[in-house]
């Protein structure tokens, strides 16, 4: 037993360690802690994919461009510290582009941070006795939003909390509230609001600069020859066009030259000139914001100025310059918005109607003062209003201290000097413009009329530094999973492999006996050192991931069928069972390395071209089947040595499937060639055909997947009578709409919860259209579905009102099919709605928080505080209100919602093209090395060819067959709902990745065979049809059990693996199938039909035919 030290310990350390890993990630996962990295698709989140915008690129820019240095400026901004586990990486295309994906933690995690945040409550309030007869008794806390940890260090310092009598020091509040912020960093995740906040931050370049708006006295002639070039009529056309396209007016020129002659403090400088757009905190404090303009009078002092204001934009706008009342040196341009689709969609929800810019005076370029030069950015307050503190590093001081100075105040005294504005110009808006009072050098501040959010997020853009490039203002794909379908989507993943994995002992065990223990260790060694690699290089878990691993497992039993299959064969030959062993695991070990290697081409191919789901899928499948090879070559032989070398072991009994088959494969081998012919033609006649009639799925057409939830289950007959029924036109017209939703495909989604799907019926359902306009597809989904849906109901807010008026209300949320009972709304769908609704009310200033009281839930809550800055009418915020409850009604919110741009569409099936080919090419390369001639290949990359289009057909044939009673459509079978789970499938990524295991798998068995011919065929020149029958029926055996264990494997994944595999597991049972059935009937007769092993001369077969009757007397 001592000799076996050393190779007990290579085998049991690694599984011990493994399992210590593995339970140390379920304990931190139960918990909420993390443990597994889990994709979006089980945890809940969203995948953004941008794509840069090479219009606002110099040709410079562009090609010393790294998608890299985005990616890494994109983290910097969204999570520097990586607290939300963000992956942020290019997408290698043209135009670049770079995925986004940002968790949001599914429901352990949710409910550890909301479990966590009372335990700071808690905390907070022993630490200050909150909860004691002092002054504090009256102070709560429960209606703190959860995580907002600067709200609450003000509620506790603006309490004036007293111990002991004496007032408590704030700096240790912010101490202690702050330590417990820090305790619990490694748990945060995104919640829903926070998403929306970073799709507004990623639009942002984060480009800052500072220049001085062109005025009057200094910069006479450049506005001269901008406000003649603005009312020329020869320059309308020229205007119009750049609207359009949403640019800026031309910079002012003469005679086609830019620079214009600035007086500075007596001293002549050559400077040019631009148009920089105002934004709307500026626009706010000039009252020029587009709900400004019809603002019931209320302020007179304001009013006056306002109206002047506006008097003097209607009277320029779309063809003069003007100059603001009050404001007279400076000059500005209004035009109006003519395609709204240009602009954002948070710009079209506020109601942005016009644009207005400011004319500047540009800097010398090697004098610019940039943002490059920052060194620090924070929160601050100046003149009673929130703002921004800067530093600059000495360059930037020096830059910034030399424009201010031949910009300072000109004249007398401080009272009547005149005096610049210094314009803070962020992305191309001017988002503030102070008067320069003074020479500044090192440091200065950004005032505006800023929102707290505005602020908050302006200091992060402004420390994260700029983006080297500009993303367009919307995704290319949008792609939203809610937690509970994530949820459901971990049970169903975890079940199939535990079902897999015990199909899997249970046939090994009852098959092989003792040899099938081994077998079973094995696996679960394998299983346990894959998933806590995984785990120590924090690689994704995906629900394709999960599927990798299922699929691994039935791989793996492979090499053990080869390895046992081997052995019999030296049994039967009489070999002792020590010899037999040996020769078993030597013999059969070359050919596991190719089953292994052929597999694992496919996976780093996949890894490659695929998203983030799929590379989880590829480094699962990759990473197992390399850790099978340890396992099933070396762990299993340690364990058969151990009971032979203490003569534990005197005898092994194995079940026989067959015993010494017969068959003449190839007397049949043309009736088959041509039912493969015909079967591969069928197939892809009937793939083309649906290709353009719905067969392929949004990932490669673009479109929008919508997944929402209906009030009760209902079955899928009921779902597509009112999804599928097709709107008159008088309907399309009363909706304000030009056509129905175009290549509709349907789907149930069933989960582990009784409160959604009961037997054949569900709540929870999935659109897909090619429909790319979300907005619209949700639209007519509400629409179509009624009150079928479930809404989230918006009760009578409870107004808290005073003389008429009134500045705070409680919004209380309901399900919609029992007013009584609570639902969650988003604060951010809140503030949307009522943005939409106060901009006609003059309402510039509002929060909105979760109320005391409030359920939470993934960041949602069941009530919430409205507090306005000013108090207004109360029939007035009722009639804003009653809107919004309206509102609520009308949009329900989606589980998941998908969206994917056609050029991204595009290139996804070109993605997958060449990930097809390109394994189809290194399998023809490998087995033409591996087995020195390139018939082996050609057969082979034949042979898949006829399983892809043959799986592919049978994808394409289930539109027709999915509506049959039992194939598709459940009956009640033994008082349950039974069916074979046919689908209207649609093509999509993941199932390409099944196609290229597939692949992976056909090529394994067709090496099994391939490589008993070659050891059949010994060094006889010739190949026969009798030493191709020879070697097929030898390995039927192996090929039978090994698809079968495989059969079982994906089975399971079909039947219990849920709808995001189900098409995958569907495409897996075919390929096992045809699989089985090609590298049998069509692989080895190939061959005789290139001519393998055949000279090209006839006196070279004379030649090869006499050795190979030598060859034949000499083994007889």
């Amino acid at each position: 037993m001592k000799r076996y030290i050393g190779r007990i310990l290579i085998c049991v350390l690694p599984v011990l360690v493994s399992i210590i890993i593995v339970g140390w990630a379920y304990a931190k996962y139960t918990k909420g802690e993390g443990g597994f990295h889990l994709g979006v698709d089980l945890a809940g989140g969203t995948i953004l994919v941008y794509e840069v915008d090479q219009s606002k690129m110099t040709e410079q820019a562009r090609n010393t461009f790294k998608p890299e240095d985005l990616a890494a400026s994109l983290k910097r901004r969204i999570d520097p510290a990586d607290l939300f586990n963000v992956t942020i990486r290019p997408v290698p295309s043209d135009p670049p582009r770079v995925e986004i994906i940002l968790p949001t933690g599914g429901k352990q995690q949710t409910r550890a941070r909301s479990d966590e945040w009372q335990n700071v409550l808690r905390q907070v309030k022993d630490r200050f006795k909150l909860d004691g007869s002092d002054d504090a008794s009256t102070l709560t806390l429960d209606d703190v939003p959860q995580g907002q940890f600067k709200e609450l260090i003000d509620r506790l310092v603006n309490a004036h909390l007293k111990r002991d009598g004496k007032d408590v020091d704030p700096a240790d509040v912010s101490k202690f509230i702050y330590g417990l912020e820090k305790q619990g960093a490694d748990k945060r995740a995104f919640t829903g609001e926070e998403v929306e906040n970073i799709k507004n931050l990623i639009q942002q370049q984060g480009r800052l600069e500072f220049r001085i708006l062109a005025n009057k006295t200094d910069d006479h002639d450049a506005i001269a020859a901008a406000e003649e070039y603005m009312k020329d009529p020869k320059n309308a056309e020229r205007l119009k066009d750049l609207n359009i396209k949403g640019e800026p007016p031309p910079p002012p020129s003469q005679n086609g030259d830019r620079f214009f002659t600035a007086s500075l403090h007596n001293e002549s400088a050559r400077r040019e000139y631009s148009w920089v757009e105002m934004g709307k905190e500026e626009l706010y404090s000039m009252q020029l914001n587009s709900g400004a303009e019809n603002t019931p009078d209320s302020d007179t002092s304001r009013d006056g100025y306002r109206q002047a204001m506006w008097k003097e934009v209607k009277a320029t706008r779309d063809h003069a310059a003007f100059s603001p009342p009050g404001q007279g040196q400076t000059l500005m341009y209004c035009r109006t918005i003519p395609n709204r689709e240009r602009i954002s969609a948070r710009d079209r929800e506020q109601g942005k109607n016009v644009e207005f810019f400011v004319l500047t005076r540009e800097s010398d370029p090697s004098k610019e003062v940039t943002g490059e030069f920052l060194t620090s950015a924070s929160e601050g307050n100046g003149d009673g209003k929130r703002a921004v503190n800067f530093s600059f590093n000495s360059e930037g001081a020096s830059r910034f201290q030399e424009l201010t100075t031949e910009n300072q105040p000109t004249g007398p005294d401080a009272n009547t000097s005149f005096k610049r504005l210094l314009a803070v110009i962020l992305d191309g808006q001017v988002r503030s413009a102070p008067t320069l009072n003074a020479i500044i050098i090192s440091s200065g501040q950004i005032t505006g009329d800023f929102s707290q959010k505005a602020i908050e997020d302006l200091v992060r853009i402004l420390r994260a530094g700029a983006l080297p490039a500009t993303l367009k203002s919307q995704p290319v794909s949008e792609n939203t999973m809610g937690a509970t379908l994530g949820e459901d989507t971990i049970f169903k993943g975890a079940l199939s492999i535990g079902l897999a994995f015990g199909a899997v002992l249970i046939f090994m065990l009852v098959y092989y006996r003792f040899a099938g223990v081994v077998a079973c260790f094995a696996l679960m060694a394998n299983l346990l050192l894959t998933v806590a690699f995984m785990v120590l290089v924090s690689a994704t878990f995906t629900l394709p991931g999960l599927a990798g691993l299922v699929l691994m497992l039935g791989m793996a039993v492979d090499a053990n069928v080869l390895i046992y299959e081997r052995l019999r064969e030296e049994r039967e030959r009489g070999a002792s069972l020590p010899l037999a062993v040996r020769n078993g695991y030597d013999r059969a070990f070359p050919t596991i390395i190719d089953t292994h290697l052929t597999s694992i081409f496919t996976a780093i191919v996949l890894y490659v071209v695929g998203n983030d789901q799929l590379k989880g899928f590829g480094i699962s499948l990759t990473v197992g089947l390399i850790i099978s090879l340890f396992t099933s070559l070396y762990v299993t032989r340690t364990i058969f040595d151990i009971f032979l070398g203490n003569n534990w072991l005197h005898s092994l009994y194995f079940m026989q499937l067959f015993k010494r088959p017969n068959i003449n494969f190839m007397r049949i081998r043309n009736f088959f060639f041509a039912l493969t012919v015909g079967a591969t033609v069928v197939g892809a006649a009937l793939f083309i055909y649906r290709l353009d009639k719905g067969g392929l799925n949004i990932d490669f057409v673009g479109g929008t997947a919508y997944s929402g939830q209906l009030t009760e289950p209902v079955d899928l007959l009921t779902l597509r009578k009112a999804l599928e029924r097709e709107m008159t036109p008088d309907e399309l017209k009363q909706l304000n709409i030009t056509s129905d939703l175009p290549e509709v495909s349907i789907e149930q989604v069933f989960v582990n919860n009784p409160k959604f799907s009961q037997g054949d019926k569900s709540s929870l359902f999935t659109v897909r259209t090619s429909d790319k306009d979300a907005p619209k597809v949700q639209f007519i989904i509400n629409h179509k579905l009624g009150d079928m849906l479930k809404r989230i109901e918006m009760k009578d807010p409870d107004i808290v009102a005073a003389n008429g008026r009134a500045s705070e209300a409680t919004l209380e949320f309901a399900e919609s099919a029992d007013k009584g009972a609570a639902d969650f709304a988003s604060p951010a769908q809140v503030t949307m709605l009522l943005n939409k609704e106060f901009k006609d009310l003059g309402v510039r200033k509002f929060t909105v928080a979760r109320a005391k009281g409030s359920l939470e839930q993934e960041g949602r809550f069941s009530k919430m505080r409205l507090d306005l800055a000013e108090p207004i009418p109360v029939d007035a915020l009722k009639g804003a209100l009653a809107k919004v409850q309206t509102e609520f009604h009308n949009t329900p919110q989606p589980e998941r919602l998908e969206n994917f741009d056609r050029q991204l569409a595009a290139d996804t099936q070109q993605k997958a093209l060449y990930a097809i080919v390109a394994s189809w090419a290194a399998i023809l390369l490998y087995l033409w090395i591996r087995f020195g001639s390139w018939t082996f290949g050609a057969a082979t990359v034949l042979c898949l060819i006829h399983d892809l289009f043959f799986t592919l057909g049978a994808i394409a044939l289930c539109h027709w067959l999915h509506w049959i009673p039992l194939l598709g459509q459940p009956v009640n079978l033994f008082g349950y709902p039974f069916s074979f789970g046919l689908a209207d499938f649609k093509i999509d990524l993941p199932s390409v990745a099944a196609l290229l295991t597939l692949v992976g798998y056909s090529v394994s068995d067709t090496i099994v065979v391939f490589d008993r011919i070659r050891e059949v065929r010994g060094k006889n020149p010739l190949l026969t049809p009798t030493m191709i029958n020879d070697s097929v029926n030898q390995t039927l055996s192996r090929t039978i059990l090994s698809s079968l264990t495989v059969f079982l494997v994906v089975g399971v994944l079909y039947w219990f693996g849920g709808e995001g595999v189900h098409l995958f597991a569907f495409v897996m049972v075919v390929g096992v199938i045809v699989g089985t059935y090609s590298s049998i009937y069509i692989a080895s007769p190939l061959l005789l039909m290139f001519g393998e092993g055949t000279p090209a001369t006839q006196r070279g077969r004379n030649i090869a035919a006499a050795r190979a009757a030598d060859a034949a007397a000499a083994q007889a």
